[in-house]
């Protein structure tokens, strides 16, 4: 009598089994690369972001002037830049040139008021169109970098570094310094670390006019 040939019923359960299990292993996998490639995705997108909103940083300490602006009540500010204290509202403001004209803009000026200030961990840059903002200018806001835990500014006066800007030591009766030579930016930031950034400034260490 011929044996018949063919897979038992406990076979086909193992072969089943061991499918299944490839299947379980295969689907894990593919799970994990796509959430892999997805992260790489969103970091890869951060870091652009990052080196954005760095350079468009620098490019603004760079292209500072060494005007001093007035004030929304028209008084004349102190310096061309100023820095103020932590838990002021603005970190820095300053006056650059170099704004891009909008169509339409034949006679604006290329002159911009720069503000710096930390608002909800983010670092927040306003723009005004104009050189000396008045109470009624509106600003433009444009959140650069998100979850900082600590920012400082250092500015190179005569081979020192500087905490503040105009220094301590010039005090308000005497003709400070316009601008330092350079500006050191020190971000701690949740996801990068630590980030640096060094702006050498036109004109640093001239006196104001």
């Amino acid at each position: 009598m011929k044996r018949q040939s063919g897979l038992t019923l406990i076979e086909l359960l193992i072969a089943i089994a061991i499918m299944a299990v490839l299947a379980i292993l295969a689907s894990t996998l593919l799970g994990s690369s796509l959430e892999n490639q997805k992260h790489l995705k969103q970091s890869s997108r951060s870091l652009e972001d990052l080196g954005l909103s760095l350079t468009l940083v620098r490019r603004d300490l760079e292209q500072m002037l060494n005007r001093v602006g007035r004030d929304q009540y028209g008084e004349k500010q102190l310096a061309p830049l100023l820095s103020f204290a932590e838990g002021d509202q603005f970190l820095l403001e300053f006056t650059r040139d170099g704004r891009r004209l909008l169509p339409g803009e034949q006679f604006a000026s290329s002159l911009e008021r720069i503000r710096y200030a930390i608002e909800e961990n983010k670092l927040i840059r306003y723009s005004a169109a104009v050189p000396d903002p008045a109470a009624n200018t509106e600003w433009r806001k444009q959140a650069l970098l998100d979850n900082i835990e600590a920012i400082n500014f250092g500015f190179l006066n005569e081979g020192k570094w500087e905490r503040q800007w105009p220094p301590e030591s010039t005090g308000l009766n005497t003709s400070p310094v316009a601008l330092p030579r350079a500006v050191s930016l020190r971000i701690e930031t949740r996801q990068w670390g630590v980030v640096e950034l060094l702006a050498l400034v036109a004109g640093g260490g001239n006196v104001s006019p």
